[in-house]
Formats: C-alpha cells, structure tokens, sequence
C-alpha cells in the first residue's frame, strides 16, 4: 500500500476550512456547507482512502457517500475563478476497511491488475461538484 501524496494546507485552502484531526494523524475530517449542502470529506493518508459524503443542510443522512483510493496523488487546482480538488488515478472501494477481511484483499495498486485510471474532481467554487474526469 502507497501512502497519499498530498498538500494538507491545499486542502484548507481549498475547502476554506481546518480538518479534525485523530490523535495520531492518521485521518483528517473536514466538514463544510456549501449552496445548501453539507459536505464531509475524511482522508486516511496512511491508507491512500478518502470517504466523501454530501448531504442536503437540513438532512442528517447522507444522500451519497463514496470510499476510494487514490493510486496517485490529490491535487489542488485554483484559478482566478475556479477551485478544485482532482483525485488522481482513483478506484471505487466498499469502504475505508477495503482490505480487512483476507479474501477481499487484492493490490489496487498493481495497475497490471487494475488498469483503469479514473480521476474524480471535487468543484468548490464558484458551484460544489463531484465529477469523474
């Protein structure tokens, strides 16, 4: 397993707000509103996994939650007018425990097995999004 390559105060900058951290670092939880929705993004840099969940402001239940790994590297992008997160090079998994019962645990970050690159994006401004690239 690879640990994530990422700029921790790209992501505050970003997100406009500063994580919660567990005790030994091992995840970052940033919570935010935004036009009307609430979101949650934790990211486990030991493990390369981000869960992302996004609510409507008024709901307690998510609407939508994803768990993925990052086989490359979080990026952040800012222009004059625009500010992303990309997710680069990321696989869909069931959840943070991706790899904790033996027979689901596989390399996914052998690209001979798992070839497909898929990058996410999350938009933050002017308008939250969450894309596939």
């Amino acid at each position: 397993m690879s640990e994530l390559k990422w700029n921790e105060y790209e992501v505050i900058e970003c997100l406009g707000v500063l994580p919660e951290k567990e005790e030994f670092f091992t995840s970052y939880n940033f919570r935010f509103n935004k036009d009307g929705l609430f979101l949650e993004m934790t990211i486990w840099p030991y493990e390369s996994c981000i869960a992302l969940s996004i609510s409507k402001e008024s709901d307690e239940k998510p609407f939508m939650t994803i768990y993925f790994i990052v086989r490359d590297k979080l990026e952040f992008i800012s222009a004059k007018n625009f500010a992303s997160l990309q997710f680069l090079d990321a696989l869909l998994v069931s959840s943070r425990f991706w790899m904790s019962r033996p027979e689901k645990i596989q390399n996914y970050f052998d690209k001979n097995i798992f070839a497909k690159q898929t990058d996410f994006e999350l938009i933050v401004y002017p308008r939250l999004e969450f894309k596939v690239l």
